[in-house]
């Protein structure tokens, strides 16, 4: 991994001529009798409150499906803003203009934010507000950096209170605190018209309102932005007073070797007319007890630090990090606003925040993988495999690619890929990389309902043929019934990982959402490990000569006893691999004869080769090159397990190889494999 001690490039982006920092509008329709409003808002909020800065926001108040007094009070302006945008249900958001649906995933909308802050927008807002008991006055100035040929563009100004709370529910859906909802909108809602603006264009507005009486004018601010009636595209937002965000180098997954420190470089950039005031936390760490994480600014370190940035300043900043021998580490670096008072100066701790996560990839054999779409369902594997004494690593399936491109996979024994009851269950990224693992003899074990289904129905957000042969081909599986209706299930007796089992399918999803997949084998080389109480069969093993899979119609969590969970991940671990927990007092062995990939490939000068043999017996290793001319001979007997040979890139005699191909082949008990490798010099 390279590490900048300073991120002038992007200082740099923000000072160009035609370029500004975009800030993202987040619009929504919601209703106080709504009851899916009141399941989804507090995502979104979560999402708001830990990206105030990159996205600001205005709520309106439908008035469906029931009783809502901010509606009420504001009935125009939602009417006309809800029409707008075309909003038939609540509650809806809306992205920089862009109607989105209903807010169901914050790591969505975190995606959609960052596509369009990584635009820069054409032209800058600036706003001075000033709020008595009596009036809120607003003076709105418009630069343009760039052409903007457009003869539909209005600017639109809005009054909001930043939380509107209640003793007593309003409304039937049960909230009592309603964030940034809409007051007004100055002068009304359609807006100022604009004319098409040149670089240079500077515009100014003022606008006035009276406070009225159900407002709190110590809690009221002015969002301001410009957008294409055309398009509906904003080009541009903001909010009276300093807002910023943190800018990362090298976003992403970063890689650690053990045992090392590093700094991983921030920036701050001040481009408000007003100094600004944050405060950096270091949050919701998680690591291993033998990592360290650490802010550091100009030589300040801790937890917690305080920055004021002048107008036109930045400032960089660190994070340390210390890793371990081996695992994962996440942080969430948040830069609250301090310059956001809140109501009454109380605040509401709203403020920019990116993820960090690292990791050792290493000295570890099993890989988890977290696709269940950030509902936490991990953490069942994660208390298995702990208490099963086995070394992992945990990763979020939207970082698969990253590890991939930059580690060896088949240094893992197997991964375990937790899809419980998310959606996609596989994009490209994730078949191509789990099929490429599995041809070098990997190991993968699927834990998901519905999975099959979302693959095989045309329904499903996983159905392409990629997908489809992934299953077929390395799982051996057909399906036949998104919903088997089985309530609970046995282990297939004999079976060496489903035998003598027996467990309720918990309803982790809710009572009506049980609907574990039906599937069967697709031929001789898989074998049903699990049925259901009316003999549909729900889990499924696969042994060829080259890998080992199980596939698992439910997901971990609807496995109703933890002990039985862990139980069932050490029998599919066992076999699969042969990897043992700590309380096992006997050695599983490898069951097959396995010859992984040469690493690195590749090399120079060194490639290391590693096989598995399934009992002890002769093995001759030879590395021929390209003419079929024999490199480099060894030939011993070896005992049972996990065996690893350096080739240092010479011939018999000593002397260097020349750049070229080279086949590698190990031969045991009759039987042969052969891998290709790379020497480039």
């Amino acid at each position: 991994m390279k590490y900048f001690p300073l991120i002038l490039v992007l200082i740099l982006i923000q000072m160009l001529p035609g370029q500004t920092r975009r800030i993202v509008l987040l619009e929504e329709a919601t209703n106080a009798s709504c009851s899916p409003c009141a399941y989804y808002n507090p995502g979104l909020q979560r999402f708001y409150t830990q990206h105030f800065g990159g996205v600001i926001s205005v709520r309106y108040h439908a008035w469906w499906p029931g009783t809502d007094p901010m509606y009420q009070a504001a009935k125009d302006d939602c009417v006309n803003r809800i029409h707008y945008y075309n909003i038939h249900g609540v509650p809806n958001y809306v992205i920089d203009g862009h109607l989105e649906g209903v807010p169901a995933s914050p790591t969505a909308m975190e995606e959609q934010m960052l596509e369009r802050l990584a635009i820069p927008s054409p032209l800058k807002i600036r706003i001075q507000a000033e709020f008595t008991d009596d009036s809120v006055k607003a003076r709105v100035s418009i630069v343009a950096l760039d052409s903007i040929n457009e003869n539909s563009l209005y600017l639109r100004v809005a009054i909001t209170q930043r939380m509107v709370s209640f003793v007593a529910p309003p409304g039937s859906n049960g909230e009592k605190e309603f964030p940034e909802v809409l007051r007004q909108m100055l002068p009304n809602a359609l807006g100022t018209p604009l004319d098409s603006l040149a670089p240079g264009d500077s515009l100014s507005f003022r606008f006035s309102a009276a406070v009225k009486k159900d407002w709190e004018a110590g809690d009221l601010a002015v969002v301001a932005w410009v957008q294409c009636d055309r398009t509906k595209e904003v080009l541009q937002a903001n909010i009276h007073f300093p807002t910023s965000i943190i800018s990362e180098r090298e976003p992403g997954l970063r890689l650690f070797h053990a045992q090392t420190e590093a700094k991983v470089p921030y920036v701050i950039f001040n481009d408000n007319q007003k100094t600004l005031h944050i405060t950096l936390k270091l949050e919701d760490v998680s690591k291993p007890q033998d990592w360290d994480l650490g802010l550091e600014v100009n030589g300040q370190t801790g937890k917690v630090i305080p920055l004021e940035i002048l107008p036109g300043d930045s400032a960089v900043f660190y994070l340390q990090v210390q890793s371990g021998e081996k695992g994962t580490a996440s942080a969430r670096i948040f830069a609250e606003n301090d310059d956001d008072d809140g109501f009454y100066g109380e605040g509401y701790g709203y403020g920019y925040s990116v993820n960090f996560k690292g990791v050792v990839p290493e000295n570890t054999d099993l890989l988890l993988v977290d696709d269940d779409g950030g509902k936490s369902y991990e953490t069942n594997f994660t208390k298995a495999l702990d208490a099963l004494g086995l070394e992992y690593v945990t990763l979020e399936e939207a970082r698969m690619s990253e590890l991939a491109k930059d580690f060896d996979l088949t240094r893992y024994k197997m991964i375990i890929w937790n899809a419980s009851w998310a959606f996609p269950a596989f994009t490209e990224s994730d078949v191509n990389i789990l099929s490429d693992y599995l041809n070098a003899g990997g190991s993968v074990a699927i834990f998901g309902q519905d999975v099959a289904w979302d693959v095989f129905d045309s329904n499903g957000q996983s159905h392409f043929p990629q997908a489809q042969t992934l299953l077929q081909k390395y799982f051996h599986l057909r399906f036949l019934e998104n919903n088997s209706d089985g309530t609970r299930m046995e282990g297939v007796a004999g079976d060496p990982i489903g035998d003598g089992l027996s467990f309720v399918l918990a309803r982790p999803y809710g009572s009506n959402n049980l609907m574990p997949d039906a599937i069967e084998p697709l031929d001789s080389s898989a074998h049903a490990v699990l049925l259901y109480d009316n003999d549909k069969i729900g889990a499924i093993r696969c042994a060829t000569d080259s890998f080992r899979t199980t596939f698992f119609g439910i997901s971990f969590e609807e496995i109703d006893d933890a002990s039985l969970r862990q139980e069932l991940l050490k029998r599919t671990i066992d076999w699969a691999t042969g990897v043992t927990a700590v309380e096992s007092s006997d050695k599983v062995l490898p069951q097959r004869f396995t010859v992984f990939p040469n690493y690195p490939n590749p090399f120079n000068p060194n490639t290391t080769i590693r096989f598995r043999l399934p009992a002890a017996g002769r093995v001759r290793v030879t590395v021929f090159n390209a003419t079929g001319r024999v490199m480099r001979t060894w030939e011993q007997k070896l005992s049972a397990g996990e065996h690893r040979f350096v080739w240092d890139g010479t011939n018999a005699g000593g002397v260097p190889a020349a750049t070229g191909i080279y086949l590698l082949r190990v031969e045991f008990a009759g039987k042969s494999r052969t891998r290709k490798m790379i020497l480039l010099k």
